[in-house]
């Protein structure tokens, strides 16, 4: 059977413009405690284009602007100070912040580029592109990727241009060579990083969560919650101290629902369900489907527990979305309780305690909750 490949190709390409969830590796970072680190990273490529600013003011006015080239300089080298801080002093920025850093780095860029007092070493600069594009690459998605490469792509061209333009046909060779090493590494292979970031995170997704309901499977529960843990801990034994309360929301008589109605109309109630409860659960709970029609939240609190109004609200909040979301088709038993986890960082005492509460909840009819 013949393959084809210009289909594959157009198919990967259709694949990678549609992927937009574009923090997974920023959620994977922080999952690994790296998110300092990287800001320092990031800050650090400023200093270093700073640097280079700084450089080329010790030399002669640019070629293309003479006397307003070191003025271009000096805006360059001031917008890398507040870039370095920003990134070193402020937290991670929102998507569209970011966003608008890259195309100030890219415009920061493209000045240095054609404010240099000889072009050549100027292309040599366009170098830095790769910097935008890795982080581009990293935490952002195809379509932003694709502007940056754009972009990279007409300011190297035309800095080819004018050099030749300015400078002479005879450096030609040279500023083609050193455009080609931007192309190549900005145009064609951080492309294909990224494409291949696409299907790791695909992988990775897969393996952490459930795919009928979108929230996190077993595995990836207990390893939000150990990373959690690891970051919330107090001492320096990994997981001590480490305060939680836990639900477990068990679905009285989904089984007639999956007997009378079919398993098809059973997986729709329990994705209105997982939805309903996202919105129910407080903020930073981490939600799984723990097996079949239940789930279980785990919430980590820094200081005390909450009291038990405060639990009761929440277990209120739960039994209540369920009803709504399924209509009435299902009722929910509801089992709550709070502690601190194992040594392991994974609350497997606590999920056992709010286990015992929601038996209980069955025990007692459904369609409520009980404390541990």
């Amino acid at each position: 059977m013949e393959i084809d490949g210009g289909r594959g190709v157009r198919d990967a390409a259709r694949q990678w413009l549609r992927q937009s969830d574009d923090r997974w590796v920023l959620d994977f970072f922080d999952y690994l405690i790296l998110i300092g680190f990287t800001k320092a990273v990031v800050a650090g490529g400023g200093v270093l284009n700073g640097v280079i600013a700084v450089l080329s003011l010790l030399g002669p006015d640019g070629v293309l602007w003479p006397g307003v080239g070191t003025t271009a300089m000096i805006a360059v080298v001031v917008l890398c100070f507040v870039w370095t801080v920003r990134w070193l002093l402020l937290p991670w920025p929102t998507r569209t912040e970011s966003l608008m850093l890259c195309a100030i780095a890219d415009v920061v860029i493209a000045v240095t580029i054609f404010a240099h007092q000889n072009l050549l070493l100027g292309i040599a600069s366009a170098s830095l592109f790769v910097a935008t594009s890795i982080y581009m690459t990293l935490f952002h998605d195809a379509v932003a990727n694709l502007c940056h490469i754009i972009f990279t792509a007409v300011v190297v061209v035309a800095a080819v241009v004018t050099c030749c333009i300015v400078q002479g046909m005879q450096w030609l060779p040279i500023a083609t060579a050193e455009a080609t090493v931007v192309v190549m590494a900005v145009v064609v292979a951080l492309p294909i990083l990224h494409i291949g970031f696409s299907i790791v995170r695909r992988s990775a997704v897969d393996s952490l969560t459930d795919s009928l309901t979108g929230l996190l499977n077993r595995r990836g529960f207990y390893r939000a919650v150990a990373a959690a843990s690891s970051r919330g801990a107090t001492t320096t034994a990994p997981h001590r101290h480490s305060r939680w309360i836990a639900a477990v929301v068990d679905l009285d008589n989904f089984k007639v629902v999956n007997d009378i109605d079919g398993h098809v109309h059973g997986d729709r109630i329990l994705v209105d369900v997982a939805a309903a409860v996202r919105l129910a659960a407080e903020s930073h709970t981490i939600i799984t489907r723990f097996g079949g029609d239940e789930f279980v939240l785990a919430t980590q609190y820094d200081s005390e527990l909450p009291d038990a109004d405060r639990c009761a609200a929440i277990g209120e909040r739960l039994v209540g979305a369920v009803v709504e979301a399924s209509g009435g088709a299902v009722t929910a038993s509801v089992g709550i309780a709070g502690g601190e986890n194992d040594d392991d960082g994974r609350i497997t005492t606590v999920i056992a305690d709010a286990d015992r509460a929601m038996y209980a909840a069955k025990i007692h009819g459904g369609n409520r909750f009980e404390l541990g």
